[in-house]
């Protein structure tokens, strides 16, 4: 059986592994449940919880390699994980109303636009993680 060769700076473990998919369930479900109405409060708390836990789980897969592009790449996926944070404090600021900000401003500022936060967030995640893994393929084969 041929042994699966990976980059010298990439860093995995089945534990992060559990950790992403938990956290993106997490994410999904919290977004489609606050999207809905059904239950807003559990909703953005679940969303939110699940962003978290999937910054944490990015954090840990470090990459520890001398590629310039992968490290352009590790922290864009960083600034897509604090987008997506965003998003869920959002969602947090509107169904809890946790800042006192005038009515005006949450209307134009916050109500529903998590929406487009979340969606920057995952158009960055895709982006990264197809052009990690090309990169980490051209740096496995000049190995």
């Amino acid at each position: 059986m041929a042994k699966e060769r990976t980059p010298k700076g990439t860093q995995t473990n089945q534990a992060n592994n559990y950790l992403y998919g938990i956290a993106a369930a997490f994410m999904i479900i919290g977004a489609v449940v606050f999207a809905l109405r059904l239950l807003p409060a559990a909703g953005s708390i679940v969303y939110t919880l699940g962003a978290v836990a999937f910054t944490i789980a990015q954090i840990r897969n470090g990459y520890h390699g001398t590629s310039l592009t992968l490290h352009r790449l590790r922290s864009i996926q960083i600034l897509a994980c604090i987008v997506l944070i965003v998003a869920g404090l959002f969602m947090l600021q509107d169904t809890f109303r946790l800042l006192p900000i005038p009515w005006q401003w949450h209307v134009r500022y916050v109500h529903n636009n998590w929406v487009v936060l979340l969606l920057i967030g995952a158009v960055l995640q895709l982006y990264t993680a197809y052009r990690m893994q090309n990169e980490e393929e051209k740096e496995v084969k000049k190995t």
